[in-house]
């Protein structure tokens, strides 16, 4: 799993979650913007929330977008001594 095959190929997910924060942001009286929780680490679910940030900052231009990313790696894998 790859960033790239999250951003290219996860449209069909991307586009059913922006349905349904389309549907949640017609329900709110006051909609304010967006807080984003998203891994960066480089696989599938790092590209598709890249995507999914770019498709709300295109759509809701105007609303606040809040980011909180996290990195996500094994002690190990960045770690050979131990």
């Amino acid at each position: 799993h790859s960033w790239a095959q999250g951003y290219y190929q996860e449209q069909e997910v991307n586009n059913t979650i922006l349905e349904m924060i389309d549907r949640e942001a017609d329900n709110s009286d006051s909609l304010e913007g967006f807080m984003v929780f998203h891994s960066v680490s480089g696989g599938t679910g790092s590209g598709l929330g890249s995507n999914l940030l770019e498709a709300l900052a295109d759509k809701y231009p105007k609303k606040i977008n809040s980011n909180l990313f996290y990195f996500s790696f094994s002690w190990r894998s960045c770690c050979s001594t131990l």
